[in-house]
């Protein structure tokens, strides 16, 4: 079975039986380590995926618009994770609480880009293509091609639980008959009229097709740095079986799960650095 073909309103595995964590049986623990993971980590965000058995993350995100641009300038221009005179600069730019998001994000590409065990946890979407090649001219190229680096690394498991392309979102715009940039799209295969009505508080016709998207083609999450519509409005689209994870929540949650259970031990983040005591109290107030 191929990961990722989930029904439309998607729910996490198993979330009918309950383990022994202090999530699902916190009579069983001390009162200072309830609405823990079971590695000690604290809960991030209030994600249906934690919250129930088994408290993984989502193994499939699909990628908005800001993060693959936010990429591009991970894989070009980006402070080091230890370059805190660079990281000074982004925080002067854009905010402390953005500041994070893109170290995480840098954290992540690289264990990302080389998990070779498991599938491709990152796909893009037709949705970003389109607004990507929107993009102003100078920049549109460069967009484009951290698009199709993406879109090129897509995989899945076979009926046979080998990794190959993942037919759903690695085959190329040229292949699908979609518009470039400046192009009209070809006689039936123009993109599906969307009724923005439909999606609750989301207004913005990028937000819509994203959303579309995810839901059409069962992927369980969207991996964001929008925090003033995603973010804010998460629990709407959690209700339709869609998460919304930010790159620093997604870095916590990936470390609980290659502390605790060696899950996905080829992708652990280089985001945070964990102290090397297990005494995870400072790393607890630090998330």
């Amino acid at each position: 079975m191929q990961q990722g073909h989930k029904p439309e309103r998607w729910q996490p595995a198993y979330n009918e039986f309950a383990c022994d964590c202090a999530i699902c049986q916190p009579e069983l623990w001390a009162p200072t380590a309830r609405g823990r993971l079971m590695s000690g980590l604290s809960v991030v965000g209030d994600y249906p995926s934690l919250l129930e058995p088994p408290h993984f993350a989502p193994d499939v995100l699909l990628l908005d618009t800001c993060v693959i641009q936010q990429l591009e300038w991970v894989r070009t221009r980006a402070p080091t994770l230890n370059d805190d005179v660079g990281w000074g600069s982004v925080r002067r730019l854009y905010g402390s609480v953005m500041a994070q998001e893109l170290k995480a994000l840098v954290g992540l590409r690289g264990p990302v880009e080389q998990v070779s065990e498991q599938p491709r946890a990152w796909v893009v979407g037709r949705s970003s293509w389109e607004e990507l090649s929107r993009a102003p001219s100078h920049r549109r190229t460069r967009l484009l091609e951290e698009w199709r680096f993406w879109r090129e690394r897509a995989t899945c498991f076979s009926d046979d639980l080998d990794i190959e392309p993942w037919p759903l979102f690695s085959s190329l715009p040229e292949e699908n008959g979609w518009p470039g940039p400046g192009q009209d799209p070809l006689p039936g295969l123009d993109s599906e009229v969307v009724d923005a009505r439909v999606f609750g508080p989301f207004r913005d016709g990028g937000d819509v097709q994203l959303i579309h998207e995810a839901l059409t083609l069962g992927v369980p999450g969207i991996l964001t740095t929008d925090l003033k519509s995603f973010w804010r409005h998460r629990r709407w689209l959690y209700e339709r079986g869609v998460e919304v994870w930010r790159p620093s929540h997604l870095s916590w949650a990936l470390l609980d799960q290659a502390l605790l259970f060696g899950r996905g031990a080829d992708l652990v983040p280089n985001w945070p650095e964990l102290p090397a005591s297990e005494d995870f109290t400072a790393v607890e107030a630090a998330a």
